[in-house]
């Protein structure tokens, strides 16, 4: 059988989306599938690589200035037109795509996979449900994905949106090869506590970082907060928080900018605690599945989380990590309370148990027979 990935992401492992495509890749691989991924990865010179048995190819150019780009994106449809005019594929699988190239997927006389892994929120956007990027993706959820395809859900959200609509879909959260995922803890003489993303976005770290400043100074003294994702002017320029909160705060927290997805997975790996706070009544907090949790589980590293999505499945406070009872700074501050009253010895037991977490739910080999299944029923 062969199966083709089309998807505008940045594979085979630059961002989220990118390795859960390539996750399911591994999946059709593992099940003898010739898998072939068309995407905005890295230019490689109008070839091929390979990887994990899974044949690359990137659209995008070998130039860095924004026009081209945006001639790159605009052109992508016709690229990937061309390419099918010459091979014939069993499968299509494709992510959110511009209309343009959805058009291009729906004329193929293939069976079509679409892997559903957000919902926004018009609150997300400046416009708000007149931006463009919220109408494409409200309109994949409610109109362009019909019968003829089959749904790959992210979460328990967007399956019942497709089941709701009588589209056949298979629920699949963030899934990694846990099994080859590092976890050797290396214990500070601090709590060390890390944030990975892009702050403001989707998430609320101003809240946590509030909640550091409503510590008392000997409480501050036990830990480390660790952001990865932006630089201290970019977290500044950004914030809601005032000058005085970020003096007190920035005594305690380090920022590391942007790092390659291997650097981050080591932090997490020697990080004692993770941080992931979000809306819990917002849509996409409700339909998204955070990829963060799955890797800061994977590396054994219990999450400081508030429930959203489907979350509440595989987070048990003070188990596996941190619930935090709701999504103010006073909410963060119990649960930072709760941090630094632990012990080692009660740490390392729920690190434990967060590595067994992701082994049991998490590893992409406990979906593969689910998954071809489901492609092939």
């Amino acid at each position: 059988m062969r199966a083709l990935f089309v998807t505008l992401d940045k594979c085979p492992n630059i961002d989220a989306g990118a390795v859960r495509t390539h996750m399911i890749a591994k999946m059709l691989v593992d099940s003898q599938f010739d898998v072939t991924v068309i995407s905005m990865g890295p230019y490689n010179d109008n070839g091929l690589d390979v990887v994990d048995g899974i044949k690359y190819i990137s659209f995008r150019p070998k130039s860095n200035a924004i026009i081209s780009k945006v001639v790159a994106y605009t052109i992508f449809h016709l690229k990937l037109k061309r390419f099918l005019n010459n091979n014939r594929f069993d499968f299509i699988f494709h992510t959110q795509v511009d209309e343009c190239t959805f058009k291009v997927i729906k004329k193929q006389h293939s069976k079509l996979v679409y892997d559903a892994v957000e919902w926004f929120s018009p609150e997300q956007f400046k416009n708000g449900a007149e931006s463009h990027t919220y109408k494409l993706n409200n309109n994949y959820n409610t109109r362009y994905i019909t019968g003829m395809h089959k749904v790959i859900s992210i979460s328990s959200y967007l399956y019942k949106n497709f089941c709701g609509r009588c589209i056949d879909s298979l629920l699949m959260p963030v899934v990694l090869d846990v099994k080859n995922i590092p976890y050797k803890k290396c214990p500070g003489n601090k709590i060390n506590i890390i944030y990975a993303g892009v702050p403001g976005k989707k998430d609320y770290l101003d809240v946590m970082i509030k909640a550091i400043c409503l510590l008392k100074e000997e409480e501050r003294s036990c830990l480390h907060f660790k952001i990865i994702g932006c630089s201290k002017q970019q977290f500044v320029t950004n914030t809601t928080l005032n000058k005085d909160e970020i003096t007190q705060a920035e005594v305690i927290v380090e920022f590391l900018g942007r790092i390659t997805r291997k650097d981050v997975l080591n932090e997490y790996k020697n990080a004692d605690f993770s941080v992931l706070i979000r809306p819990a009544a917002a849509r996409y907090a409700q339909a998204g599945f955070p990829t963060k949790l799955v890797e800061s589980l994977s590396t054994a590293t219990p999450v400081i989380c508030n429930y959203t999505s489907d979350i509440d499945k595989y987070i048990q406070n003070m188990k596996n990590g941190i619930v935090v009872n709701g999504e103010d700074e006073y909410a963060c501050l119990e649960s930072l309370r709760c941090v630094i009253s632990l012990d080692r010895k009660s740490i390392l037991e729920m690190q434990k148990h967060a590595r067994r977490t992701a082994e049991q739910y998490f590893d992409y080999r406990i979906y593969v027979n689910k998954m071809i299944e489901f492609i092939e029923g």
